[in-house]
């Protein structure tokens, strides 16, 4: 934008993917008027977006329907990408919840997270461009998400980000085949933040 001009193209990044869907949505979406299922999407989406963006730094790649796609490391690079991610997803755990009540829900939303490398840059034609990332961490990131339905964890993390920080507690769930990939993923539950594990065990 300084230079004044916006190209087509890219640059390969390492960047953490997140993906974000509540589950069932569908379903639940047919017992309600479509007005209903616009104005409470608006709020869900508005809520989720001001946490990814305004308290974690991250990017908002897409909206897919109740389903969100989030970068952290693209444009702008931290050294805590990894972190910001993860608390970001737990913090939007607990808007879930606290949008249940207020609306007298019971959403649940699967989370799934993956750090790699992916192509980041405006993706399109000359005169319909995104600012998106691509590539099989993106993909990889989706695939896990998805899993969230089949196994018992809200937020499911890749051995590439359980690696790259020693500030959560991760439950070993195993390996799993997913689709796009020839060698089985290990996969993690995302328990929570360390330090909060240790204020409870004081407490008690």
């Amino acid at each position: 934008m300084s230079k004044g001009e916006l190209k087509l193209g890219g640059e390969t990044r390492n960047v953490v993917v997140l993906f974000s869907d509540i589950k069932g949505f569908t379903s639940i979406s047919e017992k309600m008027k479509p007005e209903e299922v616009v104005a409470f999407l608006n709020v869900y989406l508005t809520r989720m977006s001001e946490i990814i963006r305004y308290k974690y730094d991250g990017t908002i790649d897409k909206f897919i329907g109740d389903a969100i796609m989030a970068i952290f490391g693209a444009p702008v690079s931290y050294e805590v990408d990894i972190e910001r991610a993860l608390s970001c997803a737990l913090d939007m755990r607990i808007a879930l919840k606290e949008l249940n009540k207020e609306y007298g829900f019971n959403l649940d939303s699967g989370i799934g997270i993956h750090y790699g490398p992916a192509i980041v840059g405006n993706i399109g034609a000359p005169f319909r461009m995104d600012y998106t990332c691509i590539g099989d961490t993106v993909n990889t990131a989706s695939r896990i998400e998805h899993l969230t339905r089949e196994l018992n964890a809200e937020i499911i993390v890749s051995e590439e980000v359980v690696t790259r920080t020693d500030k959560f507690s991760f439950e070993y769930l195993g390996e799993f085949a997913v689709k796009g990939k020839s060698e089985k993923l290990k996969l993690y539950k995302l328990v929570g933040k360390k330090h909060a594990e240790n204020k409870e065990d004081r407490g008690s």
